[in-house]
């Protein structure tokens, strides 16, 4: 019926009533009309006919249309994120979002947009990400309502008012959404987090709505108190080779330590990682609460624990001077720096020396060393040397290195952030980052030449299409690509070629942008980015679920012969570790990329209305965003650049006017003024200066 309904339709191009359609069919009865009226619904329903004010049915044009999570901004723009990988995001200009939010999943209509870029209009929302959002109760209207944290929902939240006893105007609360209807939702209270002025509750908000909870259950909790060291006769003891952990100064949890020897045939390194697993059994409180979690989240000024304190503080970390039960991954290296043999098994250390990554960078660079650490460095140096050669290795081998800048801050009594430094990294760090990419790469190996299961870390190969769009706008701006743009060597030349130069943000963040994301996945497939053909993690059962998956699989499989049900248990999980691992790591970083946004823009509250230089490191249908030299970032909106009607041109990535010969590029340097700070959102309004004016800029 549906088929000979739209094929009416389509030939006639108008609109019918049901009778006037069921008259045209030439249909008879109660029976076909009833068929009539539920194919009309199943094609409307489908978007194949529209159904109008006055009850008309009316044949629709196939659109391309793609599903996907919306990415909605806080200007009221937003980017679906189609399903198919492939396909590059869709920009969804203001006003053009139905009712959507932010993470809903949505059906988008395409259409044509400014030069070759695709744009979209939200056709259906059909699953909603959020049952409850986060706000400001305001009770002195009419109608209470929710004024959420997040500035991207735009739609009215109004309240009910029997779930309001007792709150106040201003209050932060938490809204369990009732309806959503296409103007406005209707929600009821469902917990207070707290007052107006309350210290810490921006970033209160910003971890409850991520997903994440800032309190420890206490059944898992207690479940901790009670656990001690046990039994050491089955383990190898290690105790009496020279081991060390290298970690920042304000690290607790040292869950990964070193030992290293060279002989006549090569080197031996020995990795040894907390045995988490021994503690955290499969089904308990804690293992529960851990999945849930799936990581840890590194925060400025706190740490959300994947596991309780009393393990990853205590019996899992690896602190200098007492006995700790690990999981040791022992290697092997010929002359050629190859790995020749791996052993794995159970072991327990005692750690030597608690080594901090600023003091063996001093070391290095020649600062005098502590009696202790003269001994130390008959060890360290050569081991350096041995991690260079590894890193060369792998550089040769297609391994690619991004240069970014990591920041940190000084906070004032308030916990706010007034200043901004720039990390620097040191051979220190490149150390440990060999001695644990080898022992994560020897694991992976060592299971899928057995062909056991295991959660491995993988990383596709970025599409060509993407990679050349990339490519066309840096030979635009003058930088030589080779026509092999898949190649390693063509992109690692690329990532060269840009440092130094003031496209180098802007160009960084394409190519990264170009990138696959990295994901969890329960088969073996090249990780593109390392250059490696097997590769998982190992080395951070404190803080990743999936390494905690791999210990297990060690124990289960290798360690111990457990019996076949067991075996077949471990295996029927991993698909489903691995895709909510994956989900929790990618929620993880966006709320630690938020916060540190948040704090940038802590630092620049009191700076409104000065002036500054910054380079130009996005440009965007709506205007551009410009990079001050504290890696700040805000966005010079395209309504703010005079009365010019200017237009995005996609092939160069800039903004053209069509009156003058004014332009705005990638990499331009630019005078700029803050004119406005939304700091829970962590965004920067910036007004153009005149270039004519005198301006004086910090």
């Amino acid at each position: 019926m549906q088929d000979i309904v739209l094929k009416y339709l389509k030939k006639h191009r108008q609109a019918f009533t049901i009778d006037a359609l069921f008259e045209g069919l030439n249909l008879k009865g109660a029976e076909q009309f009833k068929a009539l009226a539920r194919a009309l619904n199943e094609l409307e329903a489908h978007r194949k006919v529209k159904l109008d004010d006055a009850f008309r049915y009316r044949y629709i044009k196939p659109a391309k249309t793609l599903t996907g999570h919306l990415d909605v901004k806080a200007k009221g723009y937003a980017f679906l994120i189609p399903d198919d990988q492939d396909h590059p995001d869709i920009y969804i200009p203001k006003g053009y979002t139905l009712n959507g939010m932010n993470k809903d999943y949505v059906m988008v209509e395409i259409r044509p947009g400014s030069g070759r870029r695709q744009e979209g209009k939200v056709i259906d929302v059909l699953k909603r990400h959020y049952s409850t959002v986060l706000g400001t109760l305001k009770l002195k209207s009419k109608r209470p309502y929710l004024k959420p944290k997040d500035r991207s929902i735009k739609i009215p939240i109004y309240l009910k008012k029997k779930s309001l006893n007792g709150l106040k105007h201003n209050d932060l609360v938490e809204v369990k959404i009732k309806a959503y209807d296409p103007l406005h939702l209707l929600g009821e209270v469902s917990r207070k987090i707290g007052e107006k002025g309350d210290a810490g509750l921006n970033i209160l908000t910003k971890i409850i709505s991520a997903g994440f909870d800032p309190v420890y259950p206490q059944n898992a909790l207690d479940e901790a108190a009670k656990m001690t060291m046990k039994e050491t006769f089955h383990r190898q003891d290690l105790r009496r080779l020279e081991t060390f952990t290298i970690d920042g100064k304000d690290a607790k949890d040292f869950d990964d330590a070193i030992s290293f020897q060279a002989d006549d045939h090569g080197f031996t390194l020995w990795v040894h990682i907390a045995d988490v697993a021994h503690y955290v059994t499969p089904g308990s409180g804690i293992d529960q609460e851990a999945y849930a979690r799936s990581t840890s989240v590194y925060l400025p000024t706190q740490v959300l624990p994947m596991l309780p304190e009393k393990l990853s503080n205590d019996l899992c970390s690896l602190k200098p001077d007492v006995d700790r039960f690990t999981v040791t991954c022992e290697m092997h290296f010929n002359e050629d720096y190859h790995i020749d043999d791996t052993k794995l098994y159970e072991s327990v250390i005692h750690s030597n020396a608690r080594l901090t990554y600023s003091r063996v960078n001093d070391l290095f660079k020649g600062k005098k060393p502590t009696e202790e650490e003269v001994q130390l460095l008959k060890t360290l140096r050569p081991l350096n040397d041995f991690a260079k050669r590894l890193r060369k290795n792998r550089m040769e081998k297609g391994s690619l290195e991004f240069h970014t800048d990591e920041v940190q801050f000084t906070f004032d009594k308030k916990n706010q952030a007034n200043q901004i430094t720039i990390k620097r990294t040191g051979e220190a760090e490149h150390l440990i980052e060999e001695c644990m990419l080898s022992a994560n790469q020897a694991v992976a190996s060592y299971l899928t030449t057995r062909n056991l299961p295991g959660i491995y870390r993988v990383h596709d190969a970025p599409e060509r299409d993407t990679l050349e769009k990339l490519a066309e706008v840096a030979r635009h701006l003058g930088f030589e690509v080779s026509k092999d743009i898949e190649h390693h060597e063509t992109i690692q030349a690329m990532i060269e070629a840009f440092q130094e130069t003031p496209f180098e943000k802007g160009l960084t963040m394409l190519l990264l942008r170009s990138m696959q994301k990295a994901v969890y996945q329960d088969h073996q497939t090249p990780h593109y980015g390392l250059g490696f053909d097997d590769y998982l993690h190992f080395t951070s059962p404190i803080r990743r679920y999936p390494d905690l998956m791999v210990h297990r699989i060690l124990k289960t499989f290798v360690f111990n012969d457990a019996p076949a049900k067991e075996k077949d248990a471990l295996r029927s999980q991993m698909t489903a570790v691995a895709a909510h691992t994956s989900a929790k790591e990618r929620d993880a970083l966006q709320l630690e990329r938020d916060v540190v946004a948040m704090h940038k823009a802590e630092t620049m509250r009191s700076k409104v209305g000065n002036w500054f230089t910054g380079i130009i490191t996005s440009v965007v249908p709506f205007g551009f965003y410009v990079t001050l030299e504290n890696t700040v970032e805000g966005l010079v909106h395209i309504s703010n650049l005079g009365t010019e009607f200017f237009q995005f041109d996609d092939e160069t990535l800039s903004l053209k006017s069509l009156e003058s010969d004014k332009a705005f590029h990638l990499g331009d340097k630019v005078v700029i003024q803050l004119s406005k700070v939304h700091v829970y959102d962590g965004e920067l309004d910036f007004v153009l200066g005149d270039p004519n004016e005198s301006h004086r800029p910090e």
